[in-house]
């Protein structure tokens, strides 16, 4: 069973529909209850979502906007306009200062978020860090495979994968393999975090290049330990 709850998942979620899907799917060849304890969610919850899905498939899976269709404390033309002018007038002054300035009743939020809406910068965009770009540079002039970063990743914390994992037995674990030069990336994958796991995969890895033509005398590996 997921160690989630489905209000957990969705809160993480960068596509709810995708989980809602898996759930009136269950719900469809399990029932209701069954679902709702797979799922960790009222069964009122698995009804809403699986009633929709029924009368509109997928796409009725998304979920409704919340925002109501009047707002009586919205701010009005006449405030934003002001607003505005007065970004122009003080310029480098922030949303804080300019409020303390001009003792106004609107929250420093809601003019910082004004601003936004209406193109008014508030800060400077910052410029790129030169360090970053001398080092594009320095790797630009390596040759390939002089370094390849390793890395490893737990699958599990993946909420929309948890589900699919658990039910078909996928692997938990991912082996990463990535050229600095090219951006050639490698994967590889497994049922625990080993030693061994990690080291049959940089084995296998090598052995790969090797029998292509790759020139790994002077490779740099880096691993995360």
């Amino acid at each position: 069973m997921c160690p989630y709850t489905y209000y957990e998942v969705m809160r993480k979620s960068k596509d709810p529909k995708h989980l809602r899907h898996q759930m009136v799917v269950y719900a469809d060849r399990y029932g209701i209850r069954k679902t709702a304890r797979y799922f960790k969610c009222s069964r009122n919850t698995v009804r809403k979502w699986y009633r929709r899905w029924k009368g509109g498939g997928y796409r009725a899976l998304e979920g409704l906007s919340r925002r109501p269709e009047r707002s009586p404390a919205a701010i009005s033309k006449t405030d934003r306009e002001m607003l505005v002018e007065l970004k122009k007038k003080y310029k480098r002054l922030g949303a804080d200062a300019i409020r303390a300035l001009e003792g106004l009743s609107i929250s420093a939020r809601t003019i910082r978020k004004v601003w936004r809406e209406e193109g008014v910068s508030s800060r400077k965009r910052r410029k790129k860090h030169r360090t970053k770009q001398n080092l594009r540079e320095v790797k630009k002039k390596w040759r390939l495979f002089q370094q390849i970063d390793e890395d490893t990743k737990y699958l599990n914390d993946i909420p929309e994968y948890y589900f699919s994992m658990k039910k078909n037995r996928l692997p938990t674990v991912q082996f990463t393999a990535r050229d600095v030069t090219s951006g050639l990336l490698y994967l590889g994958f497994a049922e625990d975090r080993s030693l061994t796991n990690a080291a049959l995969f940089a084995s296998y890895l090598n052995r790969k290049l090797q029998q292509y033509g790759a020139d790994l005398s002077r490779t740099v590996r880096q691993t995360d330990n």
